[in-house]
């Protein structure tokens, strides 16, 4: 029972402040849906529809730089500072090169709109978002590496100063892009871009002048984290790729359920911000634990975790069944948004009981290099299990919007329990370092 407290109060001391600096990076996005809808519908939906396919992006760069930050953890319980340095200035090489490659391929993607069948009205409208959305994931992918090696070094405060930084610029920005300038959608974009912008001169500034810059960039060392983030990355995608689909799915009942969906995901991903603090909090605490070389520690850990990520989101799913209808009425454009919106929110929160489990196993398991497993089961679950069902639910069944939901939701509920199976059985000898 002391161990788990002890464990508890390591996590807490943690993911406290990555929890806030993740959730003012994701207000970021809040601050779109704020002030985009005072634009009308379409303008809300064209949000949608981007940050729902974005999600792929975000979701394969966060993967792979994930185990870049796996690597400095490690570098850092060993008290080995020439690695970290070493560790720091080739991370950050391999995230442009990752955040360039998602940019160009963003970009790319554009051109295939048409063929997804959205509403038309929302794709004349599109583009300079799309675009600015793109080009904004080269800042991103350094900005979340260097968070990543604040938390690495148990300096997670100064992460949270980093996006605090970005948010503070974010709002006063967007509200002049938007709305003084007449921006519209791309001020939204350029404001989100001169956000990452601004965290990142912060981050990189107090890195300099605390010598963390002065290690080389090592071509072996950045293939390395490719090779050990490709797999993480491509689960990441797939979680990513079935919520984009699902977004998608939302286009074809129309406008309206796209803008629902927006202000859901905007009001969603706050809330799970918590469980993935504990995902980032837990994997580098278990690679602290593994660079040291306690094991048994590293295992318990990630138990942990999932114990307390569960708590807290079956927490704010009780919250959100009672304020639904008031948050809906609040933060949607129309009347009619505010309808669908109100009961998505309850589905939204139940499911994100299972997201929050899943994450949690899935921060235990990469903090102990244990990739190719967790891979395999979630790209199962959600492409296998959540998307089929969801299509069966929303479409051939006529539950429409709330059956997507409730089918991505059996998904994770299902990846969630097989990846705390995993950490649970799994002896400790079969637990390895990032680079072995």
């Amino acid at each position: 029972m002391q161990t788990l407290f002890q464990d508890a109060k390591a996590l807490s001391s943690l993911a406290i402040p990555i929890v806030l600096g993740m959730s003012a990076s994701v207000l970021i996005a809040l601050v779109d849906t704020l002030m985009l809808a005072p634009l009308g519908k379409l303008p809300l939906a064209a949000a949608g529809l981007t940050t729902g396919l974005v999600l792929i992006w975000y979701s394969g760069i966060y993967g792979y730089i994930s185990m870049i930050n796996v690597r400095m953890a490690e570098a850092h319980g060993a008290q080995d500072r020439r690695q970290l340095n070493q560790v720091a200035c080739s991370g950050m090489a391999a995230a442009l090169l990752t955040g360039g490659v998602g940019a160009a391929s963003m970009a790319g993607v554009y051109f295939l709109l048409p063929w997804l069948d959205q509403p038309d009205e929302v794709l004349d409208i599109i583009g300079p978002y799309w675009f600015g959305i793109a080009f904004s994931l080269i800042p991103f992918s350094v900005f979340y590496t260097l968070k990543g090696f604040f938390d690495s070094i148990e300096r997670p405060w100064i992460g949270l100063w980093v996006g605090v930084i970005a948010l503070t610029v974010n709002v006063p920005l967007n509200y002049l892009f938007i709305h003084v300038l007449s921006y519209g959608l791309f001020g939204a974009a350029l404001g989100t871009l001169c956000a990452y912008a601004a965290g990142l001169g912060f981050a990189l500034t107090w890195l300099w002048r605390r010598d963390y810059l002065s290690g080389s960039i090592v071509g072996s060392e950045v293939a390395l984290y490719l090779r050990l983030g490709t797999p993480v990355g491509i689960g990441f995608v797939g979680e990513g790729a079935a919520f984009a689909f699902i977004g998608l799915a939302m286009g074809w009942f129309g406008a309206t359920a796209l803008a629902a969906h927006q202000i859901i995901n905007s009001f969603g991903s706050v809330i799970y911000m918590v469980p993935l603090g504990i995902s980032i909090a837990v994997s580098v605490l278990c690679g602290q634990r593994v660079g040291r070389g306690d094991l048994a520690g590293a295992r318990f850990m990630g138990l942990t975790a999932v114990g307390v990520s569960m708590s807290w989101m079956v927490l704010c799913t009780a919250l959100v069944i009672l304020t639904s209808g008031w948050i809906a009425h609040r933060l949607s454009p129309t009347a009619e948004v505010a309808g669908l919106v109100a009961s998505l929110l309850i589905i939204n929160a139940v499911m994100q009981i299972g997201d929050g489990i899943q994450s949690a196993a899935l921060g235990g398991l990469r903090g102990q290099s244990d990739t190719l497993y967790p891979t395999a089961v979630t790209l199962a679950c959600y492409g296998l299990v959540g998307v089929p069902i969801a299509l069966v639910l929303g479409f051939s069944l006529g539950w429409g919007p709330h059956g997507l939901w409730i089918g991505y939701g059996a998904g994770l509920f299902l990846a969630g329990g097989i990846l705390t199976r995993r950490l649970w059985v799994r002896p400790d000898g079969q637990l390895k370092t990032a680079s072995d």
